[in-house]
């Protein structure tokens, strides 16, 4: 099965049975900018509702469940980019 089709099956991440694998894997599984800039929107305008309960930019509803998700996302790009940060510090 492909790094992508993990992906797209809702994992977050695969193993490796060689370091030059890992490259290509934190690729896929990294955030695209346009997925970090949507989710922050979210969680921006969730905290800004006063009921708990808001709609997005496109009219689509925002509730506590998208929140769980747009910040599980924003916290995964936090930790690839701290890895990437650290690894090229190592080099």
């Amino acid at each position: 099965m492909t790094t992508k089709k993990f992906l797209e099956l809702g994992f977050r991440g695969r193993t490796a049975i060689h370091p030059k694998q890992a490259s290509l894997i934190n690729k896929v599984f990294m955030p695209a900018f346009e997925d970090i800039e949507a989710a922050q929107e979210i969680v921006d305008r969730f905290e800004r509702a006063s009921d708990g309960v808001t709609l997005d930019s496109s009219g689509r509803l925002i509730d506590a469940a998208v929140v769980r998700s747009a910040i599980e996302l924003l916290e995964r790009a936090a930790r690839s980019q701290d890895e990437v940060t650290s690894s090229r510090r190592t080099k």
